[in-house]
């Protein structure tokens, strides 16, 4: 994955984060309900990490996302 689509994937997922998306307004609870480790959540959101599809898969469903392209298409 590029490095510019990994910076637009972790601003969008803090904008989602910071707008409370589906009341998920930390990096705490989107861990909890993504199964996805606090730190992974924050390299992503940093632009410092490639991510697995299937993580980047969970986190997109705990955020309300249907699938993978609908997260892409709202960046």
């Amino acid at each position: 994955m590029s490095k510019k689509l990994c910076k637009l994937i972790g601003k969008k997922i803090k904008e989602d984060i910071k707008t409370g998306r589906l009341g998920i307004d930390t990096i705490e609870k989107l861990s909890f309900e993504a199964d996805v480790a606090r730190s992974t959540i924050r390299e992503l959101m940093n632009g410092n990490s490639d991510p697995r599809v299937g993580t980047l898969l969970k986190i997109v469903k705990a955020l309300g996302y249907i699938d993978l392209k609908e997260f892409l298409s709202s960046i």
